[in-house]
């Protein structure tokens, strides 16, 4: 099961079959720190590092992205989707 709300990337991953599921998810977690990505959520208050300057893992990203998933518009929602997923 996803550490995340299935459709915090705009479509349902809970639909795809197991082979597609792993490869959606592994797409996400390695989009999720690329420039585009970082720029992406930096403009909503979330950042990919943490206080000490490491990384913070996928499953911490997305978890905080989907505490303020309820709070974006459906254009933000749009654009993250299409740039993370």
């Amino acid at each position: 099961e996803a550490p995340f709300p299935p459709t915090i990337v705009g479509w349902s991953v809970a639909q795809l079959g197991e082979s597609n599921r792993s490869n959606s998810l592994k797409s996400i977690y390695s989009r999720i720190t690329n420039d585009q990505s970082k720029d992406a959520l930096k403009e909503i208050g979330i950042e990919i590092k943490d206080q000490n300057g490491q990384m913070k893992s996928a499953s911490q990203i997305l978890e905080e992205l989907a505490g303020q998933w309820g709070s974006l518009s459906d254009e933000q929602r749009q654009n993250l989707g299409v740039t993370i997923a």
